[in-house]
């Protein structure tokens, strides 16, 4: 699969016609690595959003708190978990997400996962997938 992704910058690959790496409605789960050397803005770690029509998902490192926060579209309106772990510079964390079907989670270096209910059923955007 890695060979069919596209260098969309210097800074992220994309995966436009996957539709399986945007997760499917009834549940699904992604992982991956995070280092980060500098806090600049929010930074996207991956996503499969289309925020303006409140559909896919983001995952982020917040600026303000350091932390990674997972917001998920239900079609009307999205939802936030936000992990308690306080990301550093230089150094490396294991990002854990997933919807079961009721509820987004999110963990990270393996803690306790963060869940908070979805209002309504997660609805996958028709954005490709990035990271």
């Amino acid at each position: 699969m890695a060979a069919q992704f596209a260098v969309a910058s210097l800074r992220y690959l994309s995966h436009a016609g996957n539709a399986q790496l945007r997760g499917a409605t009834a549940s699904w789960w992604r992982s991956g690595w995070i280092y980060t050397d500098s806090k600049l803005a929010d930074q996207v770690v991956a996503t499969c959003s289309t925020i303006t029509d409140n559909e896919g998902w983001d995952l982020r490192q917040l600026t303000a708190s350091g932390k990674l926060q997972l917001t998920v579209g239900n079609g009307t309106a999205e939802k936030p978990a936000l992990d308690p772990t306080v990301l550093s510079n230089a150094q490396w964390y294991h990002w854990y997400i997933e919807y079961d079907g009721t509820n987004i989670g999110i963990s990270v270096d393996d803690d306790a996962i963060t869940q908070t209910a979805l209002a309504a059923a997660y609805v996958p955007g028709s954005a490709g997938f990035n990271i």
